[in-house]
């Protein structure tokens, strides 16, 4: 899938500091062969220094700049001295033109050879492409090789991968997605779907914004209690097809269709990266029960496909409630901002891997600055500027136990394991849920008793039930997330 235009843009800034035109390497002249009545290949010799080949392209369609193409796959070991992409499926004909794009990665430094054309004249003879001389200049900085992948490449280091400025809602950027939250974890009490009212751009700004599903055209309360909700083919499920769980719900005795609709919007589908700085410009939330939803996720699963097997980094977080207290009257509301891994349901997993700033105020009443830096060896978060997590050591081992049950499969990672694969950013507002706010805890000067219980089936229909103590504290926008500009560089 070719990536957005806003977004290509940053790509090809950075891929173009990558290549180093004054370089003593260069990407060899490639060898092309066309078979009948099937068959392509694309190769180079191999080289001291090679570690990588990658081969992109389409027939008979151009490739906008930095676009996958149809035809693509990374070569990691050359064979019988040549780096080959080899396709017997592609059946081409005279007078076909393969557009295409290379990449080689040579010994710490990525190369791209760019706008390729490869007209077919003859089969089953090899093709050497010649390559014109490239015009030096010297000026132009050399690519440090970077830690950072975006979709799957390595780009050159401390460069702007991506930058998001809201001037318009991109939908070849963004996906907003139409689903349940999965019934199990941390599942949410509301659905997120791309209704213009929940998620929207004004004065280069992005607002998502929670409201009540009965107030709907065509719901009621008597449909959120007793009726069904299916989303059918605009269902987007995080992994399964039209899964049931996440696209329709049916009320009944223990169940409402969720109470609240709310956005989120997503990069799944056009910007992943792995390791790396995020930097997002953004007006937290203010009301009872809501909470920012501004994290990175797995776009793999590598470790199965429950969200928490694979971890979320959350850039910020916060209860929204203005006053809210724990059981033992700690304050936990909306001063209290969290930088903080998720890694499993339980309420002491979640404190183990969180840190706190406290606020001058509610961080919902103004701008700030949240950002998150990801590298192999740590994962910290800042706000304005100012550090105020660290995460450093492996999260579960012989010497480190940590009472998770899917532990054992981060075995089989790095030492950051679950965080150490491609993630995506997802922006949006979550709705009460069953794990993030604690047991028992009271919100409002009149300590008001958080009105369900995390095991209770019936959590959700209990959080309904007590709507004209919560719905009040919603204050139009402020109950919103409100993000001014996205920024993320390769490190």
């Amino acid at each position: 899938m070719p990536l957005s235009d806003v977004l290509s843009v940053f790509l090809i800034a950075t891929i173009a500091s990558c290549i180093s035109l004054g370089s003593a390497y260069r990407i060899p002249p490639p060898t092309i062969v066309v078979h009948q009545p099937s068959g392509l290949k694309v190769s180079i010799p191999d080289e001291n220094g090679i570690i990588l080949f990658a081969f992109h392209g389409k027939v008979n369609e151009r490739l906008e700049q930095n676009e996958v193409g149809t035809l693509y796959d990374d070569i990691q070991k050359a064979q019988d001295g040549r780096w080959t992409y080899q396709n017997n499926s592609v059946a081409l004909k005279k007078g076909d033109k393969l557009h295409y794009w290379l990449y080689v990665q040579n010994e710490k430094l990525a190369y791209r050879l760019e706008d390729q054309v490869f007209e077919v004249m003859e089969f089953n003879t090899p093709t050497v492409i010649q390559i014109p001389e490239p015009v030096i200049i010297h000026e132009r900085p050399q690519c440090e090789f970077s830690r950072t992948y975006v979709n799957g490449d390595h780009v050159c280091k401390s460069t702007l991968v991506f930058e998001e400025n809201f001037d318009t809602l991109n939908g070849s950027i963004w996906t907003r997605e139409v689903k349940f939250p999965k019934d199990t974890e941390d599942a949410e009490f509301c659905s997120y779907q791309d209704r213009p009212e929940n998620s929207y751009i004004r004065d280069g700004k992005l607002f998502i914004v929670p409201s009540l599903q009965e107030e709907v055209p065509g719901f009621n309360e008597s449909f959120i209690r007793r009726g069904k909700l299916d989303f059918g083919k605009r269902c987007t499920p995080s992994t399964i097809l039209n899964n049931p769980i996440e696209c329709e719900r049916q009320a009944g005795v223990t169940q409402v269709v969720s109470p609240v609709v709310s956005a989120q919007l997503t990069t799944k589908n056009s910007f992943k990266f792995k390791y790396g700085k995020v930097v997002i410009r953004a007006k937290l939330p203010t009301g009872d029960w809501l909470f920012p939803e501004m994290f990175l996720k797995s776009s793999q699963n590598v470790f199965g496909d429950d969200n928490l097997v694979n971890g979320l980094m959350r850039v910020a977080f916060i209860h929204s409630n203005k006053q809210l207290q724990t059981e033992q009257g700690a304050e936990t509301d909306g001063l209290y901002l969290r930088g903080q891994l998720v890694l499993d349901r339980s309420e002491a997993n979640r404190e183990k891997w969180m840190k706190v700033e406290i606020g001058q105020q509610h961080w919902g009443a103004d701008f700030h600055e949240y950002s998150l830096t990801w590298t192999d060896e740590m994962i910290s978060m800042a706000v304005d500027g100012k550090p105020y997590a660290h995460f450093r050591d492996k999260f579960c081992d012989k010497d480190h136990p940590c009472n998770i049950e899917h532990a054992s499969l981060w075995e089989s990672g790095s030492k950051l394991a679950p965080f150490d694969q491609e993630v995506y950013l997802v922006l949006g507002v979550g709705v009460g849920g069953l794990s993030d706010f604690p047991e028992n805890c009271r919100t409002g000067p009149d300590r008001h008793p958080k009105p369900w219980r995390n095991t209770d089936p019936r959590a959700e229909k209990n959080f309904y039930n007590d709507k004209k103590s919560w719905y009040p504290t919603w204050q139009g926008e402020e109950a919103g997330l409100q993000v001014d500009w996205v920024k993320i560089y390769s490190l």
